[in-house]
């Protein structure tokens, strides 16, 4: 800031007045001072609210130390840690050491030009936790991470994985084709939760919603998906025999029980070993082949008389009930 003159050699630097008379040539020399200016340290709250922290006055070419420094107590916001001051114009990072200096930026600033104001904000980075993924078997867990009300983004996970209190995230076990989540266990704090299959939870894709603020353990087991076939074979009056022909076996009672793996196919030799009952027709339920079969007739001979028939169910994707129908036969007496 231009002060006035004084006369050169003055020592004490006096400012000329305008009544000063000079009875000689004289040489004046222009008196500065430098400038003042006033730093203003803020920072963005919750609500994104800008509050003020902290103010020191800083003579221009000196440090931000000769004004009394950088805040000693930072200040808090919610998932967030706070890393340091930054300058709000340049990006720069502020500290004591930090001369203040004319810089092009500042020149934009309506604040710098008229209040001599330099604003430092606080610059934070969000909290971070690890999440751990360990998997077993044939499947693939799948992270959505969300801005609360905005987008998101899925990816898969393997490993670990930085997840940030300033976002939501799920995570989605997805089995391979074929196969299920047999077992999930996610860890947080010191809680524990266990997904099985018997409890019901559709364990083709499962989902879970993270714990915001704890590290987060998930485990999760996938094993070959298996199916129940259910063979109401006849009635208690009368069963005929019903070989598996996969694995040999001729069961002859009512109810026949079994277990496949996804995908597989039936193949059944139904035979009617009492001439006196014929098979009428055979029942099925369950999704085969790409179909959906709800108690639908899928073999009906009850014109044919057979005593046997070949069953064969391709491409078994749900547990199958399999209905088969005897019927007696009639024979005319002349």
């Amino acid at each position: 800031t231009f002060l006035g003159w004084y006369v050169q050699g003055d020592d004490t630097q006096t400012l000329i007045t305008k009544n000063m008379i000079f009875g000689q040539p004289t040489t004046l020399v222009a008196k500065w001072t430098k400038q003042v200016y006033k730093i203003k340290f803020t920072y963005l709250d919750e609500y994104d609210v800008t509050q003020l922290h902290h103010t020191i006055n800083v003579v221009y070419q000196n440090t931000i130390g000769s004004g009394g420094g950088v805040p000693m107590n930072a200040p808090s916001k919610e998932k967030y840690l706070f890393i340091g001051w930054m300058d709000a114009l340049t990006g720069d990072m502020i500290d004591d050491r930090t001369q203040i200096s004319l810089k092009e930026e500042y020149l934009q600033s309506e604040a710098f030009l008229t209040d001599n104001e330099i604003n430092v904000i606080a610059k934070w980075a969000p909290v971070e936790h690890v999440l751990s993924v360990n998997t077993l078997g044939a499947g693939t867990v799948y992270v959505t991470k969300s801005v609360p009300g905005g987008e998101s983004s899925t990816e898969a996970v393997f490993g670990s994985y930085t997840i940030y209190e300033t976002y939501d995230y799920t995570v989605s076990f997805s089995a391979d084709e074929g196969n299920a989540v047999s077992e999930a266990r996610w860890d947080y704090s010191d809680v524990s939760e266990i997904y099985r299959s018997s409890e019901g939870v559709n364990m083709n894709v499962l989902t879970v919603t993270l714990q915001n603020g704890y590290d987060n353990a998930l485990s999760v087991v996938f094993v070959p998906q298996t199916f129940n076939v259910t063979v109401n074979n006849g009635t208690d009056v009368y069963s005929g025999y019903v070989t598996d022909n996969d694995d040999g076996i001729t069961y002859d009672r009512a109810l026949i029980e079994l277990v496949i793996d996804y995908g597989n196919t039936l193949t059944f030799n139904i035979h009617s070993y009492n001439e006196a009952f014929s098979i009428q027709k055979i029942l099925v339920t369950g999704r085969i082949n790409g179909k959906s079969y709800f108690n639908e007739v899928v073999a009906d001979l009850k014109d044919s008389e057979m005593l046997e028939y070949a069953l064969i169910l391709e491409n078994c994707v749900s547990d199958v009930v399999i209905d088969i129908v005897y019927s007696s036969r009639s024979y005319y007496v002349t």
